[in-house]
């Protein structure tokens, strides 16, 4: 560049305009991203406030180079005068110039490249060792693909957020389980929140590790704000950052870093919290949060996450008991590892062959019943004791159990899903089917919750509104083939049905591991043929018949149900020598084609032994169903 032609800016002040117009534009800039989406603003305000000033820069350096500010006033500048000497260009101009181009620089950056990125230094974020899960056991549902999950059905309302899981930033990689832990307490804390409809646990650790930017994780989700962050736990010292994130716009809406003992963690907790209701305080209509922690005890609240993780993973469940009984061992007041411990308690039974159902419901009830001594509305803990409950025959305390679940955590989609399950057994759909939609609502990816709503939805009749969520369970690998049969059924695609049994029936993974594999091939072959051909019904049945005088200590009602003898059903489901498992559902007798069965004297008698009848006195009869006085009484069903 002429270094005369550089003389003669730094005469005129360009220089020195520029730069300070740079610095008080980046200045502004930043002061606007922060203050425009606190008070809400649309994304437009805070672009169109950007090119204003990216079009009035060159304006400034005209003026600055055709006028000067004198005492006298504003005056155009004229040319150097001759003989004048020429001002020399020294290391401040070109520090100036350089100062210049790097805030234009920043400019242009905070224009085309919005903040996305995570509150932790970028050179650990990379680092290897970051938060990781084991793999899932045998038997168990792998985790959702964060990349194959559809679009949430509606717009997110504006008071949603997911919580992302924490980033392990240790030294010690197994400490994951404590960055997990707190972010999932901070959901916790934020599912208390009014009004604010947080993600479930489930959907928004699916995302973990996920090459995927926040708009089409959030859509997926029904969220419209992201909250990410970091744990670095290193001895009694732990260092937290957090961002929360609108994800319509990818604009960071707070961020911040807190560097605390150990002790502290459950302020920080609090904290985290408050700066969210801060952010959409105006949204959320309330400006206070609190956080009562459940334990002060560190070392028992260090034993609760590591078994809590275990459990969520359905993986080492007796490895989770033992950890959650010794954080009990150091903080016997601990309502949430009560009702962990009691969680843990209900599902053993499947995962350890050696511990029975009869002890599982005593240890549960026991550990449901101190959780919620401390903690009168603890809703894990009463949806445990409605779970227990429900399979102990007992559906009318277990009705009463699982409503006061789901009014003491609104955003707790597996109470939803236990009172909806309790709900469809007793052959009320509609009122299952609105508890699921809350349960869906709040855990969109969860696959368990959408292959309820959806087989809820084709027992009521509405099949295209059934094909969405059905279509989604089945992406999440949850809907098993026998749900496959009866929707095939219902829709009078017999071949389809056929197929599904025969193709199962060589490979009976789960169903009736009490009976050898040939025998079940030979049944699933007759159930498949009198299902394409009705004249094979009577051939059909005498299997299954000759089944029940085999193998008399088994039920064997499904088999009959498979092949739509429903007299035969009946008098299986009531045969006293072999009684029903425990977790046994009632909801498989609710789909229309049965309900001819449903409306014989022997059904309501199945009924009244499974506690229904006391349950529909309180709670209401079926849908489609009425009660008749008749002697033996019994129910008149339309669908």
């Amino acid at each position: 560049m002429n270094n005369s032609f550089l003389a003669e800016m730094k005469r005129r002040n360009v220089f020195r305009v520029g730069t300070g117009y740079a610095v008080v534009a980046w200045l502004l800039l930043q002061a606007a991203d922060i203050l425009l989406g606190n008070f809400g603003a649309p994304d437009w305000v805070f672009k169109s406030l950007t090119i204003i000033i990216l079009l009035g820069f060159p304006l400034a350096l005209f003026l600055a180079w055709a006028y000067e500010m004198t005492p006298e006033g504003v005056v155009r500048v004229g040319p150097r005068d001759k003989g004048a000497p020429i001002p020399q260009t020294g290391i401040a101009d070109y520090v100036l110039v350089a100062v210049l181009v790097v805030v234009g620089t920043l400019i242009v950056l905070d224009v085309r490249l919005p903040w996305s990125a995570p509150a932790v230094p970028t050179e650990i974020a990379q680092l290897p060792g970051s938060s990781h899960l084991p793999a899932q056991p045998d038997g168990t549902a792998a985790p959702l693909q964060a990349g194959i999950g559809p679009a949430a059905p509606m717009p997110p309302a504006d008071a949603s957020i997911a919580v992302l899981p924490f980033t392990n930033m240790s030294p010690d990689p197994d400490n994951a389980y404590f960055a997990d832990g707190i972010s999932e307490e901070v959901l916790n804390v934020l599912s208390r929140v009014a009004g604010l409809q947080v993600a479930s646990r489930t959907s928004s650790f699916s995302y973990r590790g996920a090459g995927i930017d926040f708009a089409d994780m959030a859509a997926r989700l029904g969220v419209a704000h992201i909250l990410e962050g970091s744990v670095r736990k290193q001895g009694q010292r732990v260092r937290i950052t957090a961002q929360l994130v609108d994800a319509r716009t990818d604009r960071r809406l707070w961020a911040d870093s807190f560097d605390r003992e150990l002790e502290d963690i459950f302020l920080v907790q609090e904290e985290i919290a408050q700066a969210i209701v801060d952010a959409l305080g105006d949204t959320l209509g309330i400006r206070q949060v609190t956080v009562q922690p459940s334990t002060r005890d560190l070392q028992a609240y260090e034993l609760y996450l590591r078994g809590r993780e275990l459990f969520a993973q359905r993986r080492e469940l007796p490895t989770a008991r033992l950890l959650v009984e010794q954080a009990l061992e150091q903080d016997p007041g601990f309502a949430s590892a009560w009702a962990t411990l009691a969680s843990i308690y209900v599902v053993l039974p499947g995962y350890q062959l050696d511990f029975s159902d009869a002890e599982a419901h005593v240890l549960a009830l026991q550990s449901a019943e101190r959780s919620l001594t401390i903690e009168p509305d603890n809703a894990l803990a009463l949806s445990v004791m409605a779970m227990v409950e429900r399979q102990m025959g007992n559906r009318l305390a277990s009705g009463l159990l699982s409503r006061r679940a789901v009014e003491a955590d609104p955003n707790n989609p597996s109470a939803w899903l236990w009172h909806a399950l309790g709900e469809g057994d007793a052959g009320r759909l509609r009122s299952a089917r609105t508890s699921l939609d809350r349960a869906r609502a709040q855990d969109p990816l969860g696959g368990i919750y959408n292959m309820w709503l959806g087989t809820t939805l084709a027992m009521l009749g509405e099949s295209q509104a059934a094909a969405e969520p059905l279509r989604r369970a089945r992406e999440a690998g949850v809907l098993s083939v026998l749900h496959d049969y009866d929707l095939a059924l219902d829709e009078s695609r017999r071949m389809d049905a056929a197929r599904i049994m025969r193709d199962w029936s060589h490979n009976p993974t789960t169903w009736d591991p009490g009976l050898p594999p040939d025998e079940i091939r030979a049944l699933g072959e007759a159930v498949a043929r009198a299902i394409e051909n009705p004249e094979e019904f009577v051939t059909a049945v005498a299997l299954i018949e000759a089944t029940v005088a085999a193998y008399p200590d088994r039920n064997h009602w499904a088999w009959f149900k498979f092949v739509e003898a429903y007299e035969e059903t009946m008098r299986e489901a009531l045969r006293s020598e072999a009684a029903l498992p425990s977790n046994f559902m009632l909801l498989n007798f609710w789909w229309p084609r049965y309900s001819g069965m449903r409306s014989m004297p022997e059904f309501y008698e199945f009924a009244a032994g499974r506690g229904l009848v006391d349950y529909w006195e309180e709670f209401g009869y079926p849908d489609f169903c009425v009660r008749l006085n008749e002697s033996p009484p019994r129910l008149e069903c339309t669908l």
